[in-house]
């Protein structure tokens, strides 16, 4: 089977993909996240309904869509495809078209009818040989900042009760190497998802001397604490022991816990406070440009996490009312705001 052929027979049958210059990410309190872009870069799903009743009506919006995705890329899938070898210049004119028809004749004559250049260009990066880049600076910051939205997205929109530290004991597991603490850690977070309906964000960290810890966010009704005798309290850094406390004239302090279950090392539980909003900025100060992929990974989650509601659509960016960066603009409202508007 030919390239071309393959290309025809991928082709979608009920759904196509449209490009809108906005995205907002809506969280459980209500907290809206908005990113605004000059160009249409924001991949929307959009559906082709084959049994409607008003089909001609159909045929024209869907028509609209695919236009408003093709014309700005059309070029660009012109040119893999006549790299690739599959037509010549001559035998499909991309640049231009005499009406609704015509245009999408020109782009089912290859499969591309409902889907766009992104999936053209993916699908024919081995066929095609691709310059290598010799900086690794700018993928290093893009994995970080991406890694830095997942943790915001997840904290912003679960409920979290504790901040988790533990500590692996080089007595009982080789704290520095990765690979042997990789399957007892991960089948210990199973075990506790499982038994405790535990829900956690976990961040791997080297210590100095290349020690592993972890930092983290847990919830569960069911996980077992015990107190550790010591307290949080405001302008110490460290837990300060009871008696310790009562010497210095402390009083209040959040209670420090420690976590039975976790059999590698010390742990501590300190229960959360304030808004999330704060606790993913203290989160993520542990993901920075000097992090590294301890597991393969920023940090780990349960799959019982959930996201934030995502919608695409069309704002006006020259009447926003918003700061202007490189081409973006961005608007982050909290509930509270959003409930008062």
């Amino acid at each position: 089977m030919n390239h071309l052929q393959e290309l025809v027979d991928y082709t979608p049958k009920t759904s196509g993909e449209v490009y809108r210059n906005s995205k907002t990410k809506i969280y459980t309190d209500g907290t809206t996240n908005t990113i605004v872009s000059r160009a249409s870069i924001f991949k929307d799903k959009y559906i082709l309904t084959e049994n409607t009743e008003n089909k001609d009506e159909q045929k024209q919006d869907n028509i609209k869509l695919m236009r408003e995705a093709y014309e700005d890329k059309i070029d660009k899938v012109y040119t893999i495809l006549k790299r690739c070898g599959i037509m010549s210049t001559d035998f499909w004119e991309l640049t231009s078209y005499e009406n609704d028809d015509d245009f999408l004749c020109r782009l089912t004559n290859i499969g591309m009818s409902i889907h766009d250049y992104d999936y053209c260009n993916n699908y024919f990066k081995k066929k095609i040989p691709q310059e290598k880049s010799k900086s690794t600076s700018y993928p290093r910051a893009d994995s970080v900042k991406r890694a830095k939205d997942q943790i915001f997205d997840y904290v912003l929109n679960n409920d979290f009760d504790y901040f988790f530290t533990g500590t692996i004991n080089p007595e009982l597991f080789d704290s520095k190497e990765p690979k042997d603490l990789l399957k007892p850690v991960q089948n210990w977070l199973k075990d506790r998802v499982k038994r405790d309906n535990m829900s956690y964000l976990m961040i791997a960290e080297r210590h100095k001397k290349g020690g592993i810890h972890f930092h983290g966010l847990l919830r569960a009704d069911k996980i077992k604490l015990e107190d550790s005798g010591t307290k949080l309290y405001e302008g110490h850094k460290k837990p300060i022991s009871n008696d310790r406390a009562e010497k210095l004239g402390l009083y209040g302090g959040r209670t420090v816990y420690n976590l039975k279950s976790w059999k590698f090392g010390f742990t501590t539980c300190v229960p959360l406070v304030g808004d999330r909003m704060n606790t993913a900025f203290y989160v993520t100060k542990y993901i920075t440009k000097d992090c590294k992929k301890i597991f393969g990974s920023f940090f780990w989650h349960s799959r019982n996490l959930k996201k934030p509601l995502i919608v695409i659509d069309d704002m006006d960016f020259d009447n926003l009312e918003a700061v202007e960066s490189n081409g973006f603009k961005y608007i982050f409202k909290r509930g509270s705001e959003n409930a008062s508007e």
